[in-house]
């Protein structure tokens, strides 16, 4: 859908009379297919949240922090799902209501997941009356950084057990010859 306001090129929050078209070009010439007009309503956000940004090292856990403000009140549950997860993380959905203040998710990095910056946004279902609403709101970066190694190299050759050698005699001095 295309809709324009003098905000950009998102859709005012009203009701819209939709249809959804195709044209498919099959061998034998064009063929245009049509829904019948349906009313799809866009409305404001009903939860926001905010943020934090956390990091990660790979083969660790963290948690992602989210503050909650409710613009318009709703009955039930709302699942709150986190979107953009770089591969080999994972996470939870959470349910919050109403009156959930903030919450957190869980973040789990395996140790080959890909270090770097990654954008990650929250999706958030609501059931109302038995029609789903889903929004996205949130949006921030998980930075994943390679695991810090505990024991430097030295240290481990340290621990090595040690081979036995054998003491050397010193040699004597080398006594220098004068020539001529």
């Amino acid at each position: 859908m295309r809709a324009s306001d003098e905000r950009g090129p998102n859709a005012a929050p009203r009701k819209w009379k939709t249809a959804v078209t195709a044209f498919p070009t099959p061998v034998k010439g064009p063929v245009w297919v049509s829904s019948q007009l349906f009313t799809l309503e866009v409305v404001a956000p009903i939860i926001t949240l905010t943020m934090e940004r956390p990091a990660v090292e790979q083969g660790a856990q963290t948690q992602l922090f989210c503050k909650v403000v409710v613009t318009t009140p709703f009955e039930g549950k709302a699942k709150v799902n986190l979107i953009g997860l770089p591969a080999k993380t994972t996470t939870q959905m959470i349910e919050i209501t109403k009156d959930t203040k903030e919450f957190a998710f869980p973040i789990t990095a395996d140790k080959t997941s890909p270090v770097g910056q990654h954008n990650v946004f929250a999706q958030v279902i609501i059931d109302r009356g038995g029609e789903l609403i889903t929004g996205s709101t949130g949006g921030t970066q998980l930075r994943i950084d390679v695991r810090f190694r505990r024991r430097s190299q030295w240290s481990r050759l340290a621990d090595a057990p040690r081979r036995k050698t054998r003491r050397r005699r010193p040699r004597p001095p080398r006594r220098c010859q004068r020539s001529g």
